[in-house]
């Protein structure tokens, strides 16, 4: 009821002002892509603009400040889901690892399972000594050759000081994407 103003008893000074207030709301709120001229005459017009120009500048502080909780929203959700997906992938390699097969095909993905060997070789120094000890070739360099050592070991079962091996299970994970509605 307080927006509803009688006409009538408006002095034509009064009646400009809202006029002008009128156009510039709707000029504002509108399109703010078009330029229109607008003459401002009156101290009252330019507190109008004011005016205006706090709410517009209020708006942007406020869609600032929401866009920043939308970011942290969702950077949120990313790093739970993200969790989820560890926990998952944790169950599917504890269970590629039970099962024998090296290759699982499911309805909505593959899981492979590959050993590989990770090898710790002592210096130079000492696998050059080792290799000259056991007749096993190197370079004129005087550097061992790893794979004539890795033959030699496989088929004596003997090692150089300081070698070491350990085995290491990956395992790949891929899903089946799945397009519905179509």
């Amino acid at each position: 009821m307080d927006n509803i103003v009688d006409r009538t008893k408006l002095s034509g000074e009064e009646i400009e002002i809202l006029t002008f207030k009128a156009e510039l709301d709707e000029e504002l709120e509108i399109n703010a892509d078009e330029t229109k001229d607008v003459i401002v005459e009156q101290a009252i017009q330019a507190d109008q603009l004011l005016r205006k120009l706090g709410y517009l500048e209020d708006d942007i502080a406020r869609m600032e400040s929401e866009q920043l909780r939308t970011i942290q929203f969702y950077q949120d959700k990313i790093q739970k889901i993200g969790k989820k997906v560890a926990l998952v992938e944790s169950y599917l390699f504890n269970y590629a690892k039970s099962v024998e097969d090296k290759t699982i095909e499911l309805p909505f993905g593959v899981l492979r399972k590959r050993k590989s060997t990770n090898k710790l070789w002592p210096t130079d120094e000492v696998l050059v000594a080792f290799s000259k000890k056991n007749q096993i070739p190197v370079k004129l360099k005087e550097t061992p050759i790893k794979n004539e050592l890795t033959s030699y070991i496989k088929v004596t079962g003997e090692v150089p000081d300081g070698y070491e091996e350990s085995e290491k299970t990956s395992i790949t994970v891929k899903t089946s994407r799945i397009t519905r509605g179509e």
